[in-house]
């Protein structure tokens, strides 16, 4: 689609502000340079990785850059809601944080916060519930300057209402505690709110802990009866980590002068470490690029304290290594280990997108190999961020922004090198719109991928991609490379699992001779799995692939042995233990057994599987109650009662499953190709207990014809469709003993 003309327009502002490049300023934005008011810029998807880059390549003091960075936090804060909304909440806030970092002291602007009341309520009750005060008490003022409902307003000031009255009960202990209680708070809301006052607020709080620290003699009262073990902690704290500190609290608007010069007028030079006063030092005077990639490596290992009582919190260095990455960037944006820790950052706070823009300058026309291959991993790095929250436009934005990255990766020189590297981007990108439902483009990017790297995990989604879109044969070829690979790796299991799908696809195009050769062979595999199987984790998936080889032989008996095998095998391990309830219970669920239904379910309960696993083995249970007219045992009730911290769509199935809505709600409330094709499955399940045997097999039609690849419903109503037309299964072979 050609871009239109407000797009254009947008890029060229782009251009303009992103040429426009200067030395830092100080911490707080001059206001006599910037208009007090500012409409936000219009940043769309397409164009937020650039506009992102753009604000943090410049530091142009103007009305129109202070424009495109409303426009820049409005989207994100925007993004942020969306991951909110789909309950990647981890997600959500670093993304609510990563829009408050781009906006240093003196460029807070209310337009930024407009239209983002939902991103800035759902991370303020995020923070509120984990107890930071401080972070919280800048989200919810935040949220009284956006155009949020009255009611969330509401909510806000007695929130800020609470904090306040918590803030009198922290001046309620020993001097220094009593000091070390406000300077969190004021340091966590600086982090947040980026404003003049609560900068100055936070560094005058953190001068005042030090010096009441330096003042008191509790470290030297260890020995005494009245000797208080907190308030000598926080002496502690505050004399070996105040320095820092105040640092981090400049640093996180990226003014190394301001923090030293702080320091040093505040007398407190006997507190500061040499290695930080010389890196604040270099960097502060000369720009030195080696003093910021120090900080940078200081405040970062800072996030991963060891030692929390008394080193610098983790994330107010976490503020602070942003702050710096920044810097460092505008410092050498012509290198790749100068930009690498930015766009590693812009990964982890949600803008995986901007990545190419920093990256592909700092590589130049002809980069080396090294710096190619930082790049690349970086960029892997963000293509998973994208798929771990579900975002197919960012995942496309970020694979089209590194192409030149990809080109340079596959000039005839760097080939061999880069190929699997490259075959890598296009498999993740194609297992996101698979995920998505959008198998046709996801098809074209497994085959390419294919081509670079012939492995069991793209072959495997190729095969599931081709059989949804109803191309058996290509799915058959990719079913054969894949046992090509499995043979080549002495992976039995995975070979035996890609037999079964060959005998599915063979009985489904007619070829019963085929089907029943491809499930012998499966058979032989499994069993060669099971007798080489060396630790409980191996014999746990070996059990499991035989047990399915079985169920399609027609041998329920010796299929339920296997998983009750399989599950004794697997309780030391979570992973394996969850999968092997689940195949339990999906078997239970297909040919109607009861007793393997609560079996699983009570395994489940026992064994602490996550709550979003014991939803679907409460609901299979609950179908079949139903189905067969079962009053039940209060044994659904009591797995699904009381599960707290699930996401939106396993709370929406749980409602269904208690009779809390109906079959039609579920559907209604399904977000995504993958639980649009659940909806479908349990509305057949529920025309098969109301008795519409038509309309059964027509849902479980278009749930087997449904964009979605992996779901544990696909395979229940292709088993169910498939008994349906009481097609023979084959028989077992005479010369092989089982189990």
């Amino acid at each position: 689609m050609k871009p239109g003309p407000a797009y254009c327009v947008l890029v060229a502002a782009l251009a303009a502000i992103a040429c426009h490049r200067v030395q830092s300023g100080p911490a707080v934005a001059p206001s006599q340079s910037l208009p007090a008011t500012v409409q936000a810029a219009h940043v769309t998807n397409e164009s937020f990785g650039r506009a992102v880059h753009a604000i943090l390549y410049s530091t142009q003091v103007s009305g129109k850059r202070l424009s495109l960075l409303a426009g820049v936090v409005q989207q994100q804060l925007n993004r942020a809601a969306r991951r909110f909304e789909t309950s990647h909440r981890a997600e959500g806030l670093a993304s609510v944080r990563g829009a408050l970092l781009l906006v240093r002291a003196g460029e807070s602007r209310d337009s930024m916060w407009q239209n983002g009341s939902a991103a800035l309520e759902a991370a303020a009750n995020e923070i509120a519930r984990g107890g930071n005060e401080g972070q919280a008490y800048a989200l919810y003022t935040l949220l009284q300057k956006s155009q949020a409902k009255s009611s969330s307003l509401d909510e806000a000031r007695r929130h800020l209402e609470a904090i306040r009255a918590f803030d009198g009960h922290n001046r309620n202990h020993g001097p220094v505690e009593t000091a070390g209680n406000l300077q969190r708070v004021a340091t966590h809301r600086a982090l947040l709110d980026p404003s003049a006052e609560s900068l100055n607020s936070a560094s005058t709080a953190t001068l005042s802990w030090i010096r009441t620290a330096l003042h008191s003699d509790v470290t030297e009262r260890f020995a005494e009866a009245s000797f208080d073990r907190e308030e000598a902690v926080e002496a502690f704290r505050a004399i070996r980590s105040g320095a820092a500190t105040i640092a981090a609290i400049f640093l996180r608007h990226g003014d190394p002068l301001a923090a030293l010069e702080f320091l040093e007028q505040n007398d407190l030079g006997r507190v500061i470490p040499a290695p930080l006063r010389d890196r604040l030092e270099h960097a502060a005077m000369g720009g030195d690029v080696q003093a910021y990639h120090d900080l940078f490596r200081l405040f970062e290992s800072a996030t991963e304290a060891e030692e929390p009582e008394t080193a610098i919190d983790s994330d107010i260095a976490a503020g602070a290594a942003f702050g710096v990455a920044v810097e460092l960037y505008r410092r050498a944006p012509e290198s790749v280990s100068a930009a690498g820790p930015l766009a590693t950052l812009l990964i982890e706070y949600g803008m995986a997108e901007t990545v190419p823009y920093i990256l592909i300058p700092a590589l130049g026309k002809n980069p080396n190999a090294d710096a190619l291959a930082f790049a690349l991993e970086i960029v892997e790095h963000a293509m998973v961020a994208c798929g771990q929250v579900s975002e197919v436009e960012g995942a496309r934005q970020l694979y089209q922004g590194a192409g030149p990255i990809v080109s340079m990766a596959e000039q005839p020189r760097l080939l061999p090198r880069f190929q699997v590297k490259v075959a890598r981007l296009r498999f993740l990108l194609g297992a996101i719109e698979t995920r998505e439902g959008n198998l046709t483009p996801a098809q074209a990017l497994l085959r390419q991928a294919a081509k670079g790297q012939s492995n069991l995990e793209t072959w495997s989604l190729l095969a599931q991609v081709e059989r949804q879109l109803g191309d058996v044969a290509s799915a058959l070829d990719s079913l054969a490379r894949q046992v090509e690979v499995c043979r080549e790796k002495a992976n039995l299991y995975s070979e035996a699992e890609a037999l079964v799908s060959t005998y599915e696809l063979e009985q489904q195009r007619g070829q019963p001779q085929a089907a029943a050769a491809a499930l012998e062979r499966a058979l032989k595999r499994a069993l060669d799995a099971r007798q080489s199987a060396r630790t409980p984790a191996e014999q746990s998936h070996a059990e499991r692939t035989l047990a399915r080889v079985l169920e399609l032989f027609g041998d329920q008996i010796g299929a339920v042995r296997a998983l009750n095998r399989a599950l004794d095998a697997s309780r030391s391990d979570s992973g394996q233990f969850t999968a092997s309830v689940l195949e339990t219970s999906r078997m239970a669920l297909t040919h109607g057994d009861l007793n393997s239904a609560k079996v699983a379910v009570r395994e489940a309960k026992l064994g602490g599987l996550m709550p979003e696993d014991e939803v679907y083995i409460g609901t299979w249970l609950r179908i079949l109650e139903r189905q067969k007219h079962d009053v039940g045992d209060g044994t659904v009730e009591d797995a699904l009662g009381n599960l707290d911290e699930i996401s939106m769509w396993p709370a929406r199935l749980r409602a269904w499953t208690l009779g809390q809505i109906e079959a039609k709600t579920l559907s209604d409330s399904a977000a995504t190709p993958a639980q649009r094709t659940e909806a479908l499955f349990y509305r057949a399940m529920q025309s098969r207990i109301d008795g519409n045997s038509s309309e059964f097999s027509q849902l479980l039609e278009q749930v087997v014809k449904s964009p979605s690849v992996e779901l544990v419903e696909l395979t229940i109503a292709r088993d169910l469709l498939r008994a349906a037309t009481a097609q023979p299964a084959p028989k077992l072979p005479s010369d092989v003993a089982l189990p």
